[in-house]
Order: structure tokens, then sequence, then C-alpha cells
């Protein structure tokens, strides 16, 4: 009985590989209960070697090659549709996990037929050097996903913590692939939702308060490089094509949970419209590219008229480009005196 799948999308992740794949394999359970599904996304580095490396020592090591760059959302779904454990959890390339945490969880998933379960994480440097540990769930035995929201983050906006990231939490394979929640296919941000979505359709989740992840955070990230400037396609795609997503969710929401679908509606609000800030601080080079995505969906942009405030209303407007140039030149400005 394979008990978990890890699914790793790789994309020239030769730096970290290692202290991940030592991560997976450093567990309280046997090899032969859990496998290792990768897929490689056309690597230009050393990654497949890597990978194959392993694989010459441990038997619950797949590794699948991409004959086209598919990105992560698509390589998630893939991996999701071919996984053979009870219940998977997704892993970022340069991240890694706490040793000998499989137990624990099988016993709680397991034990209580659960479809989700959430845990802690931690942030840590390049280096590994732990910057926080944001500590999100306590301890809460099964409910409905509605009601374990409600319950956690009574007097805040859950949409803060829940939307993105959805490494931190396993997930039952045969519940998602019946509720066919999926990635939208060739997005970069292809976790934004899909977590809300596990959660709130199911009736049986659980969290405890364990750190179970490390989050690495390393200029090698595909939305900004290491001065930080985001790239123009990825500030739009963050605001629009994610925005487009969380929208059309909306309404299913809403007909999960009014309250719920309150607070996630001032959500879409904002990732309309927090686009300026990114847009600023970027390159004259990638506020064109930006602007190039804006004219190439002008008619997407005018259907959005209704949830835009009157600063994001001017940037998408014809003087948008010289406006955000000046801008950010303020921004520097004040940048170097303060």
């Amino acid at each position: 009985m394979i008990k978990f799948s890890f699914l790793v999308s790789i994309y020239n992740g030769e730096k970290y590989l290692s202290k991940l794949f030592d991560s997976l394999l450093e567990q309280d359970i046997s090899y032969d209960q859990y496998e290792i599904v990768c897929v490689d996304d056309c690597s230009q580095d050393n990654s497949i070697h890597i990978v194959e490396k392993y694989q010459n020592k441990f038997a619950n090591i797949k590794l699948f090659k991409n004959s086209q760059n598919q990105r992560v959302a698509t390589n998630l779904n893939n991996l999701i549709a071919q996984c053979r454990g009870i219940y998977f959890w997704p892993v970022g390339q340069d991240d890694y996990i706490a040793p000998n945490c499989l137990g624990k969880l099988w016993n709680n998933l397991y034990s209580n037929s659960l479809d989700v379960i959430l845990f802690n994480y931690r942030r840590v440097t390049e280096k590994e050097e732990v910057i926080d540990e944001p500590h999100v769930f306590d301890e809460h035995a099964m409910m409905s996903g509605v009601n374990l929201l409600k319950k956690q983050f009574a007097n805040t906006n859950y949409c803060h913590y829940i939307l993105g990231y959805e490494w931190r939490a396993v997930y039952n394979t045969q519940f998602w692939r019946e509720k066919q929640i999926a990635c939208v296919n060739g997005m970069n941000y292809e976790d934004t939702i899909i977590m809300l979505k596990a959660i709130v359709m199911s009736n049986r989740v659980a969290a405890i308060p364990d750190i179970l992840y490390n989050y690495r955070l390393n200029d090698g990230s595909i939305t900004f490089n290491a001065n930080h400037i985001k790239k123009g396609e990825y500030i739009y795609e963050f605001a629009f094509d994610v925005g487009q997503e969380e929208e059309s969710f909306y309404p299913d929401l809403l007909k999960i949970d009014v309250g719920l679908a309150d607070q996630f509606k001032q959500e879409i609000e904002r990732r309309y419209n927090n686009f300026a800030f990114d847009l600023i601080r970027t390159s004259i080079e990638q506020k064109r590219i930006f602007y190039k995505f804006v004219k190439e969906n002008r008619q997407l942009i005018l259907n959005k008229k209704s949830w835009l405030n009157y600063k994001s209303k001017i940037l998408l407007s014809p003087m948008g480009f010289p406006l955000s140039v000046l801008l950010e030149k303020i921004y520097r400005t004040k940048k170097l005196l303060f």
C-alpha cells in the first residue's frame, strides 16, 4: 500500500535538490509505503543527474521528463493524475520537510478519514537560517473545512493565510480527483486558489500545530531577480490571470458560505489592484512587458473596471507607462534618502 506520494516539479533545481531528497527520505515509514514522483520540466542544469543518482539507490523515486516546458501548474495536475498514494503532498524543489513526520500524519489522516490536514511551516534563508515561524494553525480535530476556517480565523481574514502555498497541507488523492480540483494549466501561480477549494469543499479537515515544512526564500524565484525587481509578465499574471481565477470561484463559494464569500470578494478586489506597487518598482524594460500584456488584453481589463480603484485605472490608461516611470524615480529617490 502506497500511503503517500510526494510530488516534485523540477526546473533547474540542482542547487537544492539534494537537501529536498534527503529530507523526503529521512522518514519513519518504510520506503515501500511512499513514493517520490518527480517531473523534470526541461532543466538546463544537472537536476536530472541528481534525481537519477537518488533513483539508483532508492526504488521509490520516479522521474518523468517533459519534452517541452509545461510550467508548475500543468506539472502538478499531471503528477496528481499519475500518483498512487492514498494521500499526496506537493513540495517545492527549493524546500525541505521535517524528518520522521509521515507516521504521525498517517495516523491522523487515516484514522479520521481526512480529506485534508493542515500544519505550520517556517521560512528559511538560502543558507537554511530561520527567518520566522508563522504560527497559522492551532490544533483542530476533524470538522468541515468551512467550520475550521471560521474557528481558526474568527477575527482575521482567512484569505491571507489560505490562498497559495499548497505545500502547507496533505490531501486525499481520491477526494481531490472526485472534486475535480485543478490548477490552471500554464499558470505560474499555480497554487493560489487550489488550497482554498480543497478546504471549503471538504467535510473532513483537521489541523496540527507542528512545523513540518521549511520554505526557502531565494533570489531564484520566478517572480523576481536578485534585486527583487518583478518581471512584467508575472506582475500582470498575478493580478489579472489569478484574479480571473479567483473571480470565477466566487459564485461557488457564495453557495457554500456567504460570510467566507464576502471576505473572498475583498481579496478579489485587492488582487486586481495589487500590481501598482510592483509595477512602480520594476525596471523600464519590465514595465514595457507589463503594458504589452495590458494592450493585448484590453477587453479583459475593461471588463474588470468595476473592481479597479482610481489609481489602478490611471496606471492602466494610456498615460500609465510614463506615469509609472516617473513614480519609479520618486520611489528610488525616497528610498535612497530615507
